[in-house]
């Protein structure tokens, strides 16, 4: 602390260590964020994203961060690792990361991050979001779908973006949540408003169509124009949005009651719970779907589940409300308690619930072993064969892992004890309020050699590449 005085020298002089801290730990423990766009400098505190986003094949983490007073303290970048094939990591390439890798492009160090979103799922394709204290929204990935919000580029092709990008469809507007779906993205501003962009082919863009858009555009069916939304959280084929009122409004594809109504129309005809836009021939306006007729005996076991402790109960109850919940072998669930302990329980293959077990599904929650008896965690975000757990430290713990470069999903560190093996993993290197000098990015600058009025490569290198010597 004595010396980092000295050692920034370009940022805040008369700032130490500690004022980063106690702004990671105030932001970890009550929500608050420093956004330059908010009236109360605040953004939504249960949100996603705050420090880290797992998708199944890439990881995005808030790392770094320059400390000065443009981005904020340390935490104010992003970093990412994972599958890269399809751009997602943000670095310029389609290469995997196997450890956590700083974006560059100033995003830490003048730009401030304060929030992130990884999108994807198991159809093989993933893009990411950033959003920034000033509310501008970025993304990078596949564009397949219209997922990044870019539209058609220049070649009326769907381009996909190797480093983020600024959506300029939201220029005008000013952002406090993101949220990356599988295929589809999602976005909350200042004023409460809805925006969705990507595949639609499930409704959940609720934009009334099953039609992908390429561009934002406003939600306002089902009476969100006049409510004021604070919160977006994106699922596979669905979207959920709370309001400041307390309200819960979702849209999408109900498959296993995720919709969290009494009974969902899985099939989706075009004429069932979806609004259809006037002057269509043909097709009548969308009716709501409507639940069949519930037994007595159906609604008490169903009460009597929800205020008791019987697992098989619950599950039976849920079966006559019409909603289905999936096999747990197919379950990954982790949460935090409030005095800083993690569980964990559902599908244990290649470590990723981090309790050391390698095969078993584990039914009920099991108290995940960090290694030190200090440690308190502070969020926990799952993917599909991993996790990660932020420290009230800022250290950053994996479970399981993404197979990179052809390698097989599960823990690939070889510095891991056999017998630990199953166990949470720290990032070594890696604290997430920590400030770091802003790294530079070497460009390879090509020699070229002056002949008349023309500058060409040099005689030698022209032969090497067969091009004809010019007279």
């Amino acid at each position: 602390m004595k010396l980092s005085s000295k050692k920034y020298v370009n940022g805040d002089g008369d700032c130490d260590e500690y004022p980063g801290y106690a702004r990671f730990v105030e932001e970890a423990t009550i929500g608050y964020s420093a956004m330059q766009c908010s009236r109360h400098g605040l953004f939504p505190t249960h949100m996603q994203g705050r420090f880290a986003s797992c998708s199944p094949e890439h990881t995005l983490l808030r790392l770094g961060g320059g400390g000065n007073t443009t981005s904020g303290p340390g935490g104010s970048g992003a970093a990412s690792w994972g599958v890269g094939k399809r751009g997602q990591l943000g670095h310029g390439k389609r290469e995997d990361e196997r450890e956590p890798k700083l974006l560059l492009g100033k995003i830490g160090w003048g730009t401030r991050i304060v929030q992130v979103s990884a999108g994807g799922g198991l159809v093989r394709v993933a893009h990411s979001l950033l959003l920034t204290s000033t509310g501008r929204v970025l993304s990078f990935g596949n564009a397949q779908y219209g997922q990044l919000g870019h539209g058609y580029d220049a070649g009326k092709v769907l381009s996909d973006c190797l480093r983020p990008r600024y959506i300029d469809a939201l220029k005008d507007e000013k952002c406090i949540c993101i949220a990356a779906g599988e295929l589809h993205s999602g976005a909350v501003t200042i004023n409460g408003d809805v925006y969705c962009w990507g595949e639609g082919f499930c409704g959940q863009l609720g934009l009334g169509d099953r039609r992908p858009h390429l561009l934002p555009e406003q939600v306002t069916l089902g009476g969100l124009e006049d409510e004021c939304v604070s919160n977006i959280s994106c699922g596979c084929r669905h979207t959920l949005v709370t309001t400041e009122e307390g309200e819960v409004f979702s849209w999408g594809l109900g498959r296993f009651g995720v919709l969290g109504r009494s009974y969902t129309d899985f099939t989706y005809q075009n004429d069932v719970g979806m609004v259809v836009p006037e002057g269509e021939e043909g097709i009548g306006p969308g009716a709501a779907a409507r639940p069949p007729p519930m037994q007595a005996d159906a609604i008490d076991a169903a009460v009597a589940a929800a205020n008791g402790e019987e697992i098989n109960a619950l599950m039976e109850s849920l079966e006559a409300l019409n909603l289905r919940v999936p096999n747990e072998s197919d379950g990954f669930r982790m949460a935090v308690s409030t005095e800083g302990t993690v569980f964990a329980w559902g599908k244990a293959t290649d470590g990723r619930l981090g309790l050391g077990i390698k095969n078993r599904n584990v039914t009920l929650p099991q108290k995940v072993v960090i290694g030190d008896s200090k440690f308190k965690a502070v969020d926990v975000e799952c993917g599909y064969v991993h996790s990660l757990i932020i420290g009230l430290d800022g250290s950053v713990y994996q479970c399981g892992g993404v197979g990179t470069d052809g390698n097989e999903d599960g823990q690939q560190d070889l510095s891991v004890v056999v017998g630990k093996l199953g166990h949470p993993v720290i990032l070594h290197n890696h604290n997430i309020w920590h400030r770091i000098e802003e790294p530079k990015e070497q460009v390879v600058k090509q020699t070229w050699t002056k002949y008349g009025k023309y500058e060409l490569k040099g005689r030698s290198k022209m032969l090497a590449e067969g091009v004809r010597s010019i007279a």
